[in-house]
């Protein structure tokens, strides 16, 4: 089961427990990059 929350702050994290693996992966996903900045400031996310 997926459990998903947003926090005061905006951000968003999204929860996958897998009680049978004793390992914990961590992605974090940022909106940002070339589809996303104005042509003002064409290569500010790199």
């Amino acid at each position: 089961m997926v459990e998903k929350y947003t926090l005061g702050n905006g951000l968003t994290v999204v929860i996958r427990p897998n009680p049978s693996s004793p390992v914990v992966a961590v992605q974090a996903w940022v909106k940002a990059g070339s589809t996303t900045e104005p042509e003002s400031r064409a290569g500010m996310s790199h």
